[in-house]
C-alpha cells in the first residue's frame, strides 16, 4: 500500500519535475527518456505521502477543478460546474476527499488539474472515467491502477499549460500491465480467504484464513469466524478466542472452570469439582451468581480466620470460646454442627437457649440441696455436693442429701442418759447429762454415770442416796438411827442417841 500511495503521488505530481511512468515503453530513445522519467524525491513517512498527494491535488499550491457528469461545457458553465476544494482538517478527511475527488459514487467522473483553457475536446482526452470503489483501500489502488495503465490507458499529464491533441503523445504513452488474478479484489475471494493458485491449472483457490471456516462451497468460499460455529470446536464451558499473532482459534476455560485436558485439547471442569476448588477442607466451593468466581465460604461451626481471597476455616469454639459464657463448654450440632453452648459442670443455664448465660447452681435454689444443707463443688469435677450442716445428719444418700436433726437420730449419739440439744451459735449437737446423772467421761465424750454412784451421789455418809421418783434429782435421806441436823438441801446426818444428848444439854 504504501508503494501504491508513493507511486499515485510520482504520476500525479512533480516534486521537482514532470513525472510521465509508464511500464512496457515501446519505442525508448534518449531524447525521450529525459522527457519521460523524472528522479522523485519518496516523502519520510506515509503521512507524509498522503498530505503532499492531496496538497499537489487541492488548492494549497493549485486550483482543483472537478466537474461532475458535464453535458456541455463552455468557459461560463465551469465556474458554476466546478467546485473548489480546501485542505482537509484531518487525515482521516485527506483519504476521504481524495477518493471522492478522483472517483465518481454513481456517475462520471472528471477530473482535471491546473487547466488554463479547458475546452470539451480537451476534457474528454484529459479525463478518464473512473467507478466508486467498495473500500478504501481499492480508493487508493483503483486511482493508481488507472493512472498507470493496470486496468486502461492513463492519460493524467501534470501542469499542462496548454494541451491539444498534438502534445498528448509527448506527454505520456501508453502502457499495458498484466496483473495476477489475486491482486484484483484478492481474486473474488472472501475478504477472510487467502487467493492462490491451482498448481496444475493455475485457477483461482480461495482457502479460509487461520481463525475462519469456509461455510459456504469448494466453489464459493464463504469463510466465518471459527468461534462463531459450535464455539469453533471448544468446550462448552470455555471462550473460544484468536490467537494476537497466528489467529487460530484459541479456547479458555470461562471463570469457575479449570482445564484437566492439555493446551491442544482443553477440557473444561468445574474447579470445584477439582481438590474442592482450592478451597479450605472445611469450606463448600460455590460460584458467583454474577461472575461464576469460585468462592469459598466456611462451613456452620467454623470461622474464616483469613482473608475473602485466601479463606481459613477455623473451628469457632477454638476462637474466645465460641462466644460461649467463659463458664461454658463450647460443642457442634452433630447433624447441622452449630455451635452449642453448654454451661460446665457445677453452672446452670440462666438465659436461654440461643443466648446461654452460665450462673454458680450453688446461687439458684441451694444447688437443689436440702435447706439443712450446705452447697459445695467438688474439686476436681466442680459437681455440686450437698452436705448437711452442723447439728444434721444426711439420712438420704451421696447423691441425693436429706438432712435430719441429728439428736433426733440415736439421741444424736450421746449417752443414752443424757439430753441431746444444739450449741446456740454453731448448732452442734450438745449432750447434757439428765438429771440425777453424773458425765464421768469429758466435754466431747460425755457418759452419764447415776450420780448416786459416784461418792454416794455427794449425800452424807450416813444418808442413803436414791433418786426423786419425778425429777429423778438426787434425794440424801439419813439412815435409820441418824437424824438430819442439817436442811433438806443440805442432809448432814448424826446418830439419834447422841442427837437426843445434845438435845439435852441444849434444853
Amino acid at each position: 500500500m504504501e508503494d501504491a500511495i508513493q507511486m499515485l503521488l510520482a504520476l500525479m505530481t512533480h516534486q521537482q519535475m514532470r513525472w510521465c511512468a509508464r511500464a512496457k515503453l515501446v519505442t525508448r530513445t534518449q531524447a525521450r527518456l529525459r522527457v519521460l522519467y523524472a528522479k522523485i524525491l519518496a516523502p519520510s513517512t506515509m503521512e507524509d505521502a498522503i498530505q503532499t498527494l492531496f496538497a499537489r491535488m487541492t488548492s494549497q499550491q493549485m486550483r482543483w477543478y472537478a466537474p461532475v457528469k458535464l453535458v456541455s461545457r463552455t468557459l461560463l458553465q465551469l465556474g458554476a460546474l466546478c467546485a473548489k476544494i480546501l485542505a482537509p482538517s484531518t487525515m482521516v478527511d485527506a483519504i476521504e476527499m481524495l477518493s471522492a475527488l478522483m472517483t465518481s459514487q454513481q456517475m462520471p467522473w472528471y477530473a482535471s488539474v491546473k487547466l488554463v483553457i479547458p475546452t470539451p475536446a480537451q476534457l474528454q482526452t484529459l479525463s478518464a472515467k473512473i467507478l466508486a470503489p467498495p473500500l478504501m483501500e481499492d480508493a487508493i489502488q483503483g486511482p493508481l491502477a488507472r493512472m498507470t495503465g493496470q486496468h486502461l490507458r492513463c492519460d493524467a499529464p501534470v501542469e499542462v499549460a496548454m494541451l491539444t491533441l498534438a502534445h498528448q503523445p509527448t506527454s505520456c504513452a501508453k502502457t499495458y500491465i498484466a496483473l495476477d488474478t489475486c491482486m484484483i479484489n484478492n481474486g473474488g475471494c472472501d475478504r477472510n480467504a487467502a487467493c492462490t493458485h491451482d498448481q496444475s491449472t493455475n485457477a483461482v483457490v480461495c482457502n479460509c484464513k487461520t481463525g475462519y471456516t469456509n461455510t459456504g462451497s469448494a466453489a464459493s468460499v464463504v469463510c466465518q469466524d471459527t468461534c462463531t460455529i459450535n464455539n469453533g470446536g471448544c468446550d462448552r464451558n470455555a471462550a473460544c478466542t484468536h490467537d494476537r499473532s497466528t489467529n487460530a482459534v484459541v479456547c479458555n476455560c470461562k471463570t469457575g472452570y479449570t482445564n484437566t485436558g492439555s493446551a491442544t485439547s482443553v477440557v473444561c471442569q468445574d474447579t470445584c469439582t477439582a481438590p474442592n476448588g482450592g478451597c479450605d477442607p472445611n469450606a463448600p466451593c460455590t460460584h458467583d451468581q454474577s461472575t461464576n468466581a469460585v468462592v469459598c465460604t466456611c462451613k456452620t461451626g467454623y470461622t474464616n480466620t483469613g482473608s475473602a481471597t485466601s479463606v481459613v476455616c477455623q473451628d469457632i469454639c477454638t476462637i474466645n470460646n465460641g462466644g460461649c459464657n467463659p463458664t461454658a463448654v463450647c460443642t457442634h450440632d452433630q447433624s447441622s454442627n452449630g455451635v452449642i453452648c453448654n454451661c460446665k459442670t457445677g453452672y446452670t443455664n440462666t438465659g436461654s437457649a440461643t443466648n446461654v448465660v452460665c450462673t454458680d447452681t450453688c446461687t439458684i435454689n441451694n444447688g437443689a440441696c436440702d435447706p439443712n444443707a450446705g452447697c459445695t463443688h467438688d474439686r476436681s469435677t466442680n459437681a455440686v455436693v450437698c452436705t448437711c450442716k452442723t447439728g444434721y445428719t444426711n439420712t438420704g444418700s451421696a447423691s441425693s442429701v436429706v438432712c435430719t436433726d441429728t439428736c433426733t437420730i440415736n439421741n444424736g449419739a450421746c449417752d443414752p442418759n443424757a439430753a441431746c440439744t444444739h450449741d446456740s451459735s454453731t448448732n452442734a449437737v450438745v449432750c447434757t447429762c439428765k438429771t440425777g446423772y453424773t458425765n464421768s467421761g469429758s466435754a466431747t465424750r460425755v457418759v452419764c454415770t447415776d450420780t448416786c454412784s459416784i461418792n454416794n451421789g455427794a449425800c452424807d455418809p450416813n444418808a442413803a442416796c436414791t433418786h426423786d421418783s419425778s425429777t429423778h434429782a438426787v434425794v440424801c435421806t439419813c439412815k435409820t438411827g441418824y437424824t438430819n441436823t442439817g436442811t433438806d438441801g443440805s442432809v448432814v446426818c448424826h446418830g439419834t442417841m447422841i442427837t437426843g444428848v445434845i438435845w439435852a444439854m441444849l434444853s
